[in-house]
């Protein structure tokens, strides 16, 4: 199958606020307004395509987008107490996408795709398809200052993503939209530096809840590839997050951070390969999620640790040694998380050497990066039962460097 694809894409973003304080200062307020506009275009020509009934099998796939999003918002931070703070806000957002899908045969003409759910054969397209969803997003902060080196929260934040279209739909079927998906997000923690401030440790657990989720249901079977995104269910993440930092004698520091991210299906609604199946889908069921399933791109743990050593070279200026190391469990690059599409755990290593002038305002360094020269994928697509092929993207090999910063 051979592709020849151009892109265009042109967007406008403005944002406007205003400041103020009330109650003799105790609050502390920002109200604002958001808005932001992009227009998209994606001319694929393909050479291969089942509903070609030209000649040459040529056909421009035409997706052209515009994308409106406006938005309100208010923020207020209320300082109650010298160690209370309360931090509330309310955000208003309007999301809109109206999108233009056409399939042209070389001549011009409009290819003719067969009928789907009881709709006649029909051209993909002929006027612009739009969805739209809007939401009123809150937020609330709570932190208490316990002492000068100790700091405790807690916080609630509703967000969403909104509604879109199948890309590249190939028939009326899957020429569809999909709704927008929703997140609150539950957390606490603590902020603290002990020991004259050699000791830095900040942590937090978190809880979320997905729901509506935008997911992909794949039809992975010869003699083509179909996905779906439809909003299938509920989903909850817990996660826990730690970072450390020490000083324990001049100069030479160590940092540290440790990362839990927990996945678990609630219900996949209709992307359940069971109602697939019962559907007459079949095919389809082997490619969409499981219950069982982690979401894609998401690794269950992540750990990092760093050292440097500066070396005070009198008027010759600094020396800083530096190392890092930074490790993840296996990433799922699909839904249902196939092997053949996941990346195994790996760890890179990386160091740098700088040298910084007196006055701190010239440095050269020398730096190597994925020093053991790991090979890892940083994206994979599984076309294995279509196509027997698995494509993936790999992250960047071995490499040395020599960089120079100046500050004026």
């Amino acid at each position: 199958n051979h592709t020849y694809d151009y892109f265009k894409d042109e967007q406008f973003t403005a944002e406007g606020r205003l400041r103020g304080q009330a109650f003799g200062g105790i609050t502390e307020w920002t109200a604002g307004a958001f808005y932001f506009r992009a227009d998209d275009y994606n001319s694929n020509i393909s050479i291969a395509n089942p509903y070609a009934s030209n000649p040459t099998g040529d056909i421009d796939r035409i997706e052209d987008q515009t994308t409106k999003n406006y938005a309100a918002f208010l923020h207020l931070v209320n300082r109650l107490t010298d160690q209370l703070t309360v931090t509330a806000g309310v955000r208003y957002t309007h999301d809109e996408k109206i999108l233009l899908q056409r399939r042209l045969k070389r001549d011009g003409t409009d290819v003719i795709f067969p009928g789907a759910g009881g709709r006649p054969a029909s051209p993909l397209s002929l006027v612009p398809l739009s969805t739209s969803a809007e939401r009123v997003n809150p937020m609330l902060n709570i932190s208490y200052q316990w002492t000068p080196d100790f700091m405790t929260y807690a916080s609630y934040q509703r967000g969403f993503r909104g509604s879109g279209f199948n890309p590249r739909p190939t028939n009326l079927q899957t020429q569809a939209s999909f709704g927008p998906e929703d997140l609150d997000s539950f957390e606490i923690g603590f902020k603290s530096e002990f020991f004259d401030r050699r000791l830095r440790i900040n942590a937090d657990a978190f809880f979320m809840i997905y729901k509506d989720l935008q997911l992909n249901t794949t039809f992975d079977t010869n003699p083509g590839v179909t996905t779906i995104i439809q909003n299938a269910g509920k989903a909850h993440i817990p996660g826990i997050e730690v970072e450390m930092m020490a000083e324990p004698i001049d100069n030479w520091t160590f940092e540290g951070s440790l990362g839990y991210l927990g996945f678990k299906y609630k219900d996949l609604g209709r992307a359940d390969p069971a109602v697939l199946i019962a559907a007459g889908q079949a095919g389809a069921a082997a490619e969409s999620p499981c219950r069982t399933c982690r979401s894609r791109r998401a690794p269950e743990w992540t750990l990092s640790a760093g050292t440097t050593y500066n070396i005070d070279l009198g008027g010759s200026g600094w020396l800083a040694l530096h190392g890092d190391w930074a490790y993840q469990t296996r990433v799922f690059y699909a839904d249902n998380n196939n092997i053949r599409a996941s990346q195994a755990p790996y760890a890179l290593y990386n160091a740098r050497i700088t040298w910084e002038n007196a006055d701190r305002d010239f440095s050269i360094a020398v730096f190597g990066t994925n020093l053991s020269d790991k090979r890892y994928a940083v994206g994979k697509l599984d076309f294995y039962n279509s196509f027997s092929t698995v494509e993936a993207s790999w992250g960047r090999p071995r490499e040395f460097g020599v960089s120079a910063k100046k500050k004026f």
